[in-house]
């Protein structure tokens, strides 16, 4: 992953350690390992990678989120809160997040049927 390219996915460590650099790529920033999570940014706005990641053992095994993948979880937890909302409209009031919320501006919506 390069600093300045376009974000699409996070990336969660499954095995292995990656460095992170974030000014140039003669000083490590931060060095991750198993369990942690980077791209993260990518999944919420549109701007580019802020860091450039590089393998620092020789086996690394990463999974992925895509913003797509992302965005139906989210669409698919909404969905399940409006179900409940028809049967508890308190309990739903209480934990959901308000529509201003960063975390929805942006999500589209899209029925999979």
């Amino acid at each position: 992953m390069l600093k300045g390219d376009e974000g699409d996915c996070l990336y969660i460590l499954y095995e292995g350690e990656v460095n992170i650099y974030v000014n140039d790529l003669s000083h490590v920033t931060v060095t991750l390992c198993e369990r942690q999570v980077f791209g993260e940014r990518a999944l919420v706005t549109d701007e580019v990678r802020g860091a450039t990641v590089v393998a620092k053992t020789s086996h690394v095994v990463c999974l992925s989120l895509s913003k797509k993948d992302y965005k139906m979880i989210l669409y698919v937890r909404l969905c399940q809160i409006n179900a409940v909302a028809c049967e508890n409209p308190a309990e739903v009031e209480a934990a959901s997040v308000p529509a201003d919320s960063a975390v929805l501006q942006g999500l589209e919506l899209h029925s999979p049927h």
